[in-house]
């Protein structure tokens, strides 16, 4: 199976591939790499989320179509929840079936806000910024100076635009598939009571799964994240990972 990984904000999906690598067996693990970073950084970013998640769906679409033996998975942690869960929707537009398995972690569900939207604050300087980044763990200290403001923060205000203006179409009819929603224990912008709302996005199966860290607990907890991602893999039907 592959499973399609989609970054944070001002992230690189390759990011992700690294975290998961050969961690979880039998699974094919594919950065869905957004415009504006990573082996896209050439590219400017798309400014709506219809835009974004489109041409990742059919990114992904031309994956499966040289390459598809056992249908396909997708993953994304906080912007890259959102991402997911839209490039599901636009692969089934396409004629796709839905995922075997959504994996969102570390955002509470579209319909509603980070728990702390400081972020999003569109007023602030690049050291504001970079300072609440810090804050909660994406970003250490010493990185930040002129550099980083200038190649790293126009990508993290993009994508802090995208999720910040982002909302699900109103009406839309959930996924049938297995969902998996993962956070943090220590993180500041979710809340259990938030991201249990995320049941409402699928008609199949959902489990609910916590890990020790803060908002970045895939990057603190590497092995931890990719055990609980290959456990979700493994329980899908017809799955024989070991």
């Amino acid at each position: 199976m592959r499973l399609f990984c989609l970054p944070h904000a001002g992230g690189s999906a390759g990011t992700y591939r690294r975290l998961l690598g050969n961690r979880v067996a039998g699974v094919r693990v594919t950065a869905l790499e957004p415009a504006g970073r990573g082996t896209r950084s050439h590219e400017p970013p798309y400014r709506t989320m219809r835009d974004t998640a489109d041409d990742l769906g059919d990114r992904a679409a031309d994956v499966l179509a040289a390459d598809d033996q056992d249908g396909y998975a997708l993953l994304g942690h906080s912007l890259g929840a959102l991402l997911a869960l839209e490039v599901a929707h636009r692969l089934t537009r396409l004629g796709r079936p839905a995922p075997r398995l959504l994996v969102v972690s570390g955002r509470n569900p579209p319909h509603l806000a980070p728990e702390a939207t400081d972020l999003h604050r569109t007023d602030l300087s690049d050291e504001d910024l970079f300072a609440r980044l810090v804050a909660i763990g994406g970003a250490t200290a010493r990185a930040s100076g002129p550099l980083i403001y200038r190649t790293f923060m126009p990508v993290l205000r993009a994508d802090l635009v995208l999720a910040g203006s982002y909302r699900a179409p109103a009406g839309r009819h959930p996924l049938d598939c297995p969902l998996l929603v993962l956070y943090g224990r220590g993180d500041p912008l979710t809340s259990v009571a938030a991201l249990r709302q995320w049941r409402d996005y699928t008609s199949g199966p959902y489990r609910f799964r916590s890990l020790s860290g803060g908002h970045f607990f895939p990057m603190e907890r590497p092995g931890d994240f990719a055990a609980v991602v290959e456990e979700g893999c493994a329980a899908l039907p017809g799955r024989r990972i070991r």
